[in-house]
């Protein structure tokens, strides 16, 4: 086989998965019941009065770029994140390219590395989701869009506001007690119904980070500590020597889990475990 009959099989593959996969991306946004989760209603109803049901085609390219502006809408409150997160990534490569002195970017980090940075990460997401609203978008629909809600916005549990039953009610009233006594709470302004509206602080919205966010990120750690210990060891009683540290920690991971499902659902059939209620 030629090299010119190669690039040209290449070519022609290369083309063929691009009609494909255009096609059934437009095939998936044609159809109406998708189209009710992608698009606003607003938009949907132009697109069956324009195109009617059938035109694949028609509807799917009329869809394509409202759908795009509507994912963008539901994205938005992560921008600051990914702003972060590309400029982190930026200066990263800037600076390594700088003392590098060369265009192809190798970084070496350390687990406990990783650990941290992944760390880093999730207070970015959650400082960034602290600062957001629930219409705080990059790109707006012509749409009118709702009022907008911010995500450090708190409503005095009342039932005019929550449509909830006792129960739930009576477990806002006391996160809601409990925000107030530890002075989180700063008043924001008043309801029609006469419920007050609140504003929780900054420093409180970062010390939950510290008492609801990681105490659930060390669980995970634990979880996965029990499994890199017990897939250690049965690789070493199955004798598999993975090559490399990455290697064998994935096969560690992924054989302690499959053990423990093993050990919690014999614990389940010889009734062990048993109900609480």
């Amino acid at each position: 086989m030629s090299d010119r009959f190669s690039r040209i099989l290449g070519i022609a593959l290369f083309g063929g998965l691009v009609l494909w996969g255009g096609y059934g991306l437009l095939y998936y946004l044609h159809v109406p019941v998708h189209q009710m989760v992608l698009l606003p209603d607003v938009k949907r109803q132009a697109i069956d009065a324009a195109c009617g049901m059938d035109a694949v085609f028609c509807r799917g390219l009329s869809a394509l770029w409202p759908s795009i502006l509507h994912f963008l809408t539901w994205v938005s409150p992560l921008g600051g994140y990914i702003a972060v997160c590309v400029a982190v990534a930026l200066a990263g490569a800037a600076m390594y390219g700088f003392w590098s002195k060369s265009l192809r970017i190798r970084w070496s980090l350390s687990p406990l590395h990783i650990l941290g940075l992944c760390l880093a990460l999730l207070w970015v997401l959650f400082t960034s989701l602290s600062f957001g609203d629930s219409n705080s978008v990059l790109v707006r629909s012509q749409d009118p869009p709702p009022e907008s809600q911010p995500f450090h916005r708190v409503y005095e549990p009342t039932s005019g506001v929550y449509n909830v039953g006792p129960q739930a009610l009576e477990a806002l009233r006391l996160n809601f007690h409990e925000l107030q006594n530890a002075g989180c709470l700063s008043p924001d302004g008043m309801t029609v119904s006469g419920a007050g509206i609140f504003r929780i602080s900054d420093a409180c919205i970062q010390t939950a980070f510290f008492t609801r966010v990681l105490p659930h990120v060390a669980f995970v750690l634990m979880l996965l500590l029990a499994f890199l210990s017990v897939g250690k060891t049965l690789l070493g009683y199955l004798r598999i020597r993975p090559r490399d540290m990455a290697a064998e920690a994935v096969m560690s991971a992924g054989l302690g889990a499959c053990a423990y499902v093993v050990i919690l659902w014999l614990l389940a059939v010889f009734h062990v475990l048993t109900p609480l209620g």
